[in-house]
């Protein structure tokens, strides 16, 4: 019935809020990736693939990360620099993606996105291409249509979660 239902809903959110917390990005972020990657045809396990890829590369140092580096640093001079100057997740993210935009040049960008997203997919290159303004579009048709998920959501949901396992364990005793 219906508490089934509120309780798939809180469950949901709650798993979009431990998948924003995994890759660093804002929940209202997270979700415009997810629109936009659905209108491109960007399954949501790709999307998921791409984004836990890049939360790794993003992270890491060796090898992996000087694969990557090197990427950025052909399509621009100074881009690694500001990829490791970037404040946040979200802005390393519009980095690359801006980066993947600006270049013509489609063997650094299918480079670049293979180190960053760890995909040589067209559709999941294309989407990370449209540069970071698709996560801006998307926001905001979220917005218009009444469907903006935000942080303070999904720590509701989690609490609710919460209150939820705490009273089923109750009526079980």
């Amino acid at each position: 019935g219906i508490i089934a239902t509120i309780g798939q809903a809180i469950s949901k959110l709650d798993e979009l809020g431990n998948k924003s917390s995994d890759y660093r990005l804002p929940v209202e972020e997270l979700q415009a990736l997810s629109l936009g990657a659905r209108v491109s045809s960007v399954s949501v396990e790709e999307l998921s693939k791409a984004l836990g890829t890049f939360t790794t590369v993003s992270k890491t140092s060796g090898r992996a990360a000087e694969i990557f580096y090197d990427a950025l640093e052909n399509i621009s001079p100074g881009l690694n620099k500001a990829f490791e100057n970037a404040p946040t997740q979200s802005a390393r993210l519009r980095l690359v993606m801006d980066a993947l935009a600006a270049t013509q040049d489609e063997a650094k960008r299918a480079t670049l996105a293979f180190a960053a997203f760890g995909s040589d997919a067209d559709r999941v290159i294309e989407f990370f291409a449209r540069g970071a303004t698709v996560i801006d579009d998307f926001r905001k048709r979220a917005h218009d249509l009444g469907i903006t998920i935000t942080d303070a959501m999904v720590r509701q949901a989690s609490d609710a979660q919460n209150q939820l396992t705490t009273l089923a364990q109750i009526i079980q005793n």
